[in-house]
Formats: structure tokens, C-alpha cells, sequence
């Protein structure tokens, strides 16, 4: 567990609470701070149903620790902010054995009053062009079919240029599938004539 320093912090940012049209404007990718973590840990409550809330939560503890013993867990977290605001939360990982330029979701908190807005458009293209950016060619997703939580994410993906590529059946509890989506991220490479 973080010590309470790590959990405490002079001023945290703030959940936004409200949305402007200046809003979209100022919104900036940054990397996440253990100074962040009560802020992340309230965005994460306001998101998510309990199950995959304590997922979140333990991944979060655990990559804090990890990184303080100096191990690479191959996470990287990121927040959407605007001045003294954060609006949402996205992580990435890697598997260590696998190419570098292909990487997973881990998780993606939007303030759920900012769910469905223009800005949450917004920032899914922050979230896409930072990983552009960061040289990764191919993002995947899993998600979940059936499930209230779970479904509406399954069925906004294609939205934003996501392909199934997979599906194991009855995953989560019976009748509840694991999907796999995958967005390319950089254009492809041109066919080299032979």
C-alpha cells in the first residue's frame, strides 16, 4: 500500500464539475504523478461498478509500488486536465515479451458528467494521438459483451475506428463474452515491390 504521504497532497486537482466551451481548448495530456492518486482514486469510484473498480484501484497500488522498487511493470497512466481539473484517466501497458510498438488499454475514466460531450470526444483523440505519438503502432482493447457496464463500451468502439478481432465466449460469468478490439494508430507501412 502507498504510504500516506503518497495518498495525501497540499491541493489535488479537482474532478471537473463543470464543462465549458474553454474547456476543450485548455484540456493537456500529462503523465500521472503518485500526487495524483486520491484524485484518480475519486474519478475511479464515480466511473465504475464495483468489480472492475477494485481491479483498477489494485492495478493503481500496485504499479505505485513497483515503481518505487525501481520495477518496470510496462504501465504507463496518463491524465486529461485543464488547469486545477482532471477529466480523465487512461493507461497503457505492454507485454514485455511482445513487440514494442503494439500496446493494451489498461483503463479509461472519463468524468461521467462529461460522458457523451464533445469533450470526451475530444479527449479519446488526445488519448489516440498520444499513443501515435509515443511510436505505437497498434492499440487493443478488451471489453466485455452483455454486461450494462461493459456493452455500451463494445458498441462505441467501431465508432472511433476499433475492429473486432476476437471474442472468447462466457468469459466474465456465463453468457457475458471477453472482446477484442484493435485501432491502428499509425498509417501503414507501403508494400515494398519485389
Amino acid at each position: 500500500m502507498p504510504t500516506k504521504s503518497a495518498l495525501s497532497h497540499s491541493n489535488p486537482p479537482k474532478i471537473a464539475t463543470r464543462v465549458t466551451s474553454h474547456s476543450q481548448t485548455s484540456v493537456k495530456v500529462r503523465g500521472f504523478r503518485t500526487t495524483d492518486l486520491s484524485s484518480v482514486l475519486q474519478l475511479i469510484q464515480g466511473s465504475y461498478p464495483p468489480k472492475p473498480r477494485r481491479w483498477a484501484i489494485a492495478t493503481f497500488l500496485s504499479h505505485i509500488e513497483l515503481n518505487k522498487a525501481k520495477i518496470d511493470d510496462g504501465r504507463r497512466f496518463f491524465l486529461v486536465t485543464s488547469p486545477g481539473c482532471i477529466y480523465a484517466v487512461f493507461g497503457i501497458h505492454r507485454h514485455i515479451w511482445g513487440p514494442k510498438d503494439i500496446c493494451w488499454a489498461s483503463w479509461f475514466f472519463i468524468e461521467p458528467r462529461i460522458q457523451r460531450t464533445r469533450l470526451a470526444v475530444t479527449i479519446a483523440g488526445l488519448f489516440f494521438d498520444k499513443l501515435s505519438n509515443m511510436r505505437f503502432r497498434r492499440l487493443y482493447v478488451e471489453t466485455y459483451s452483455d454486461h450494462p457496464q461493459y456493452s455500451r463500451i463494445a458498441r462505441l468502439l467501431p465508432k472511433f475506428g476499433f475492429t473486432c478481432e476476437a471474442r472468447l465466449c462466457s468469459y466474465l460469468e456465463p453468457g457475458v463474452d471477453m472482446l477484442y478490439f484493435s485501432k491502428d494508430l499509425q498509417p501503414p507501412c507501403p508494400k515494398r515491390l519485389k
